[in-house]
C-alpha cells in the first residue's frame, strides 16, 4: 500500500459474512482487509461474539461497492 492510498470501510457484517466478502472480493483482484471485533475483544480478554469491518483500498471502492450489491443480493437469494 502507497503513503498515498486510503483504506476504506465498506462492510460491517458478522466475522463468517465478512470473510465470505473479502474472499468475493479477492477472487475479482481486489485486496481487501477484515478487523475483528471479537478477535480484539479476545484479545483483550473479553469474550464476546461480535462483528467484522471489511476494508478496502480507495482507489478500488467503486468496484468493490458493485460487488458488495452483488455479494448481498447472493445473500438474500440464499436465506
Amino acid at each position: 500500500m502507497s503513503d498515498k492510498s486510503k483504506l476504506i470501510k465498506i462492510y460491517t457484517a458478522s466475522d463468517f459474512l465478512c470473510i465470505l466478502f473479502r474472499t468475493h472480493l479477492e477472487e475479482n483482484g481486489i485486496e481487501a482487509y477484515v478487523k475483528s471485533q471479537s478477535e480484539s475483544a479476545r484479545l483483550a480478554g473479553f469474550g464476546m461474539l461480535g462483528m467484522s469491518e471489511v476494508f478496502v483500498l480507495e482507489n478500488k471502492l467503486e468496484k468493490a461497492s458493485a460487488l458488495l450489491i452483488d455479494f448481498e443480493a447472493r445473500q438474500a437469494d440464499e436465506s
